[in-house]
């Protein structure tokens, strides 16, 4: 579904008594995402937006060593993974075995 469109199903589904779990970008602005956290909340139904990068292993390692490095200024993270063939990727997926980078930038005062 192209992201435009997330607000306008994720409030569709809310009015309709359905819990929503949203692909990322969860909606275009902040205005329309308290609206539907409001709708949610209204209806005592879950909003979840489906990200759960931070609980991978390397992210989890990142959290635990980032506060032995001192006072941190900025914290820049670029996070992604190879792709060579469409077929490989597809049982990678399902297997959870991305050949996934993390690069940091961090700058310490």
């Amino acid at each position: 579904m192209p992201n435009h469109l997330h607000y306008s199903y994720a409030k569709e589904a809310l009015q309709s008594g359905k819990h929503v779990i949203c692909e990322k970008p969860f909606t275009s602005n902040k205005h329309e995402f308290m609206e539907l956290k409001e709708l949610a909340r209204q209806n005592k139904l879950v909003l979840l937006e489906a990200i759960t990068n931070q609980y991978l292993n390397n992210v989890v390692a990142m959290k635990e060593y980032l506060p032995k490095l001192g006072a941190i200024k900025i914290v820049e993270c670029n996070y992604s993974f190879r792709l060579s063939e469409e077929e490989q990727y597809s049982k990678r997926v399902i297997k959870k075995q991305l050949p996934l980078i993390l690069s940091v930038l961090i700058l310490i005062e």
